[in-house]
């Protein structure tokens, strides 16, 4: 798919959906439409509030480990249906601070 869209239903992290499988700990799957998506979505931003441990985080990374993978042609932790556009940009941040 070459437009830039997100259209991601049950979404997990891939690293958590792992240790839940290791551990049999329940996540959390996460539902995001952003773009021109029928039905599901016009928006072209994404606000993202909540408390603490809310879960932010885990989504944001989650959204944007999902186009890494597909665009490097590997499977998304999403539920089947789920789509993935091109984005000429992918910047992915290695490290973080939190102060």
């Amino acid at each position: 798919m070459d437009a830039p869209i997100v259209d991601l239903q049950s979404l997990r992290h891939p690293l958590l959906a792992l240790r839940a499988v290791e551990s049999g700990a329940k996540i959390t799957p996460n539902d995001l439409a952003l773009g021109q998506v029928p039905g599901r979505s016009q928006a072209k931003v994404l606000v993202v509030s909540g408390p603490n441990a809310g879960g932010k985080t885990v989504l944001l990374k989650s959204v944007g480990l999902a186009t890494l993978l597909a665009r490097a042609g590997l499977p998304v932790p999403a539920a089947p249906g789920s789509r993935v556009g091109f984005f000429h940009q992918c910047w992915p941040t290695l490290a973080t601070s939190s102060r």
